[in-house]
């Protein structure tokens, strides 16, 4: 899918200087899984990047991972099989719009 290619170059950029201060990590976590839910994930969990979460040879720079799930509509089923395949990749496209848009969040409005 086009959209999923035009959003990988905006996942990962130069970060804000000036940084939000964080003297409550627990309310800024709850803050971002807020605004992530505000933008269509269901649930959002975090947690520290472990190396099982990565695939072997893949290398991320980051110490932390924001987890986050899309609903599918799975009434889609009765549709076939083709309404099946549309219906999950537009659900990860969002699931992936709604990553980067955090990511950029993080970067750009809190620093």
């Amino acid at each position: 899918m086009q959209r999923w290619d035009d959003l990988a170059v905006l996942r990962d950029g130069p970060v804000r200087p000036e940084r939000t201060p964080v003297s409550d990590a627990a309310s800024m976590a709850a803050a971002i899984k807020e605004k992530a839910i505000a933008l269509g994930a269901a649930r959002v969990g975090m947690s520290a990047l472990r190396p099982e979460y990565i695939e072997y040879g893949v290398d991320i720079p980051h110490r932390n991972v924001i987890a986050l799930i899309c609903y599918e509509d799975y009434r889609k089923v009765m549709d076939g099989p083709d309404a099946v395949d549309l219906e999950a990749m537009s659900t990860y496209v969002r699931c992936a719009e709604i990553a980067t848009e955090i990511a950029r969040h993080i970067r750009e409005d809190l620093g």
